[in-house]
């Protein structure tokens, strides 16, 4: 956890303003990883949280994000205490009788609030717990009786509203028209919310597909899952690979249609790497679909080894780029090129024991 720590501390180094942008810990992370976190037995996890929910705001958001952040948590500890110290007051003058159970409410939900903040110095706040960073001032916040509830702001906005509900109430064709209206809506909503479900749905049938060997059943299932969720990258990319796995199975069976799927790899493939040219996951299944073709045009190795280069430059710490740059080199006979790789490699990882033994097979073989 340290390590992705001071991982964290560096990405905000470099954008200390703004941050990396939000929710882009998981991209920014693979530059600025220590290289001491390849001894770890987690070294090839991806990591998409900084395992400290202020390092991560920091990261990402920069001092303007952590700034906000910071300043929401500092005004309610800061009225909260405020509230309580004045429960206390009216204790020591014998007028808290009827609102006891109140202070108590408070003291409870500021303990729940400061032992959430703790749980966040350790951690990060997944979906269910960061409810409670709003849930807990709002129920503090309710049960506060402020004298601005009789402003009379209220009472134009009541105002307003009893004008809206004439409106609708005692003329049908604007309450049918609203009906009809929030109906639509509805039903489109959860026809989109449909069409996400059964996208994925179908993007894990074409995984296990994959997972099988057969590359024809995994491209139609992705081809129909990105074309019922088309701004999705992440299908983009992996049908790219698919549609290329189809091709080399293809090309002495039909070479048309292999020829087809080709261009389909790489028009897909393009356009995920177009919608997120710094995404390093994008970039390894590019190196992936690039290899694959090459088995149908060597031409395409050259290709895949520039790839690389790209997820290197983004990832200068990651050995396991370095190492299948190696194969890449062996695959293409580039013996001295693989040995100066592997080196690197082991640089970066001393207990790669996958590389050390390349290394051992690249440094014999170029001494023959």
């Amino acid at each position: 956890r340290l390590i992705v720590w001071r991982g964290a501390l560096d990405i905000f180094k470099n954008y200390p303003i703004f941050g990396s942008g939000l929710e882009t810990f998981a991209y920014s992370y693979y530059q600025y990883r220590p290289i001491s976190h390849n001894l770890t037995s987690e070294w090839d996890f991806l990591y998409n949280k900084a395992h400290n929910e202020y390092l991560n705001y920091l990261a990402t958001t920069g001092l303007v994000g952590f700034g906000t952040y910071t300043l929401v948590i500092g005004t309610f500890i800061w009225w909260s205490i405020k509230k309580i110290l004045n429960f206390q007051l009216k204790m020591s003058n014998k007028r808290l009788e009827n609102n006891l159970p109140l202070y108590i409410l408070y003291c409870a939900l500021l303990a729940s609030y400061i032992s959430y903040l703790i749980y966040n110095f350790f951690l990060f706040s997944v979906v269910i717990v960061a409810v409670f960073f709003f849930l807990f001032p709002a129920l503090v916040f309710v049960t506060t009786k402020p004298s601005a509830i009789e402003a009379p702001q209220n009472d134009n906005l009541r105002f307003i509203l009893d004008k809206l509900s004439t409106v609708l109430y005692h003329r049908p064709f604007y309450a049918q028209a609203a009906k009809g209206i929030v109906v639509f809506l509805m039903i489109y909503f959860l026809y989109s919310i449909f069409q996400l479900w059964y996208a994925d749905t179908l993007f894990a049938e074409s995984q296990k597909a994959s997972a099988a060997g057969n590359s024809g059943s995994a491209y139609n299932l992705l081809s129909a899952a990105s074309q019922l969720n088309k701004n999705e990258p992440f299908y983009k990319s992996e049908l790219g690979f698919a549609a290329a796995q189809a091709a080399a199975a293809l090309a002495e069976t039909d070479a048309t249609l292999s020829a087809s799927l080709k261009d389909e790899a790489l028009s897909q493939t393009n356009t995920a790497l177009k919608l997120s040219p710094k995404n390093v996951s994008y970039l390894r299944t590019a190196i992936r679909t690039y290899f694959e073709l090459s088995i149908l045009d060597k031409s395409y190795m050259d290709q895949t080894l520039q790839t690389l280069d790209k997820a290197i430059k983004l990832a200068p710490t990651d050995p396991k780029l370095f190492y299948n740059k190696a194969l890449i080199l062996d695959a293409m006979d580039k013996k001295d090129e693989e040995v100066e790789i592997l080196k690197q490699t082991i640089k970066l990882k001393p207990n790669y024991q996958e590389a050390l033994i390349q290394l051992k097979e690249a440094t014999a073989s170029t001494k023959q």
